[in-house]
């Protein structure tokens, strides 16, 4: 049996959120994870929704599957937050701590070129620092007296182009050997989205209420995500992993086999 790891977070609410409610019934090859990495994708012949940036690790033996994405263009769960206002900041140690390679690989592509801040530094201490970057949950829970920039609105604004935080990986083998068992993963998967969709107001009271996150900024965050890999969303996740390659020990040129069942609409 091939196995799914669903990275689990308030990223990937629409997709994860109801398999964790239990309102559809995890199948038995589904692995829920707070965070997918290199190891789960490398223990076996394993599919995964992945942090993009780990997906450009494994393009040799793994295809994207276009059907099932997390794509973001205006709000996302990667923050920068600093302790005076960007625009003041000169030169800083940029304080990484446990921020996952997708919030890394934004911070390296904004922070000078869109705020214009010399790093000093990348560091995965927890000293403090002017420049801090956080993810996911710690990053929707804003600080009153720091300034939190949004990394996904820079690098659109910057770029003119939407990213995909997470996208769904096939071993290659599997999807020669048993096309319709990756089908069926997806399909099932996908099923939570409309779950999801169809019970939204539910899923925005229960997760701000468990992560002592704002509603509203999870309902901006939500609204503004699509579930499939646009043209335009594959085009940025290829842009940004060029930039951050050198400096993040990435494969250079990366150049994914897309596939598609047809499950998703474009958007």
């Amino acid at each position: 049996m091939t196995h799914c790891f669903l990275e689990a977070n308030v990223t990937t609410t629409q997709i994860s959120y109801p398999f964790q409610a239990g309102w559809i019934d995890p199948p038995e090859w589904l692995i829920l994870r707070d965070r997918v990495t290199d190891e789960f994708l490398s223990e076996d012949s394993a599919c995964a929704l992945v942090d993009t940036i780990t997906a450009t690790r494994f393009l040799d033996s793994h295809s994207v599957v276009a059907d099932l994405a997390i794509v973001s263009t205006h709000r996302s769960a990667y923050t920068m937050r600093t302790t005076k206002r960007p625009d003041e900041v000169e030169h800083a140690t940029v304080q990484l701590g446990e921020a996952c390679p997708m919030a890394e690989a934004l911070a390296r592509a904004t922070i000078h070129h869109f705020y214009g801040i010399d790093v000093v530094d990348w560091n995965r201490s927890k000293q403090d620092s002017d420049v801090t970057i956080l993810d996911h949950s710690a990053a929707m829970q804003p600080d009153p007296d720091a300034w939190n920039e949004d990394l996904v609105r820079a690098w659109f604004i910057l770029t003119s182009m939407a990213v995909p935080t997470h996208v769904f990986l096939a071993p290659k083998s599997v999807l020669e050997a048993r096309q319709n068992e990756i089908q069926k993963m997806v399909e099932t998967i996908r099923k939570s989205i409309d779950i999801a969709d169809d019970r939204r107001r539910e899923v925005r009271r229960n997760v701000s209420g468990d992560l002592e996150i704002d509603r509203d900024h999870l309902t901006e965050l939500l609204n503004d995500q699509k579930t499939r890999l646009t043209k335009n969303a594959r085009k940025g996740w290829l842009d940004l992993a060029n930039r951050v390659a050198r400096a993040m020990d990435l494969p250079t040129g990366p150049n994914p086999d897309v596939v598609s069942f047809g499950l998703a609409r474009d958007e």
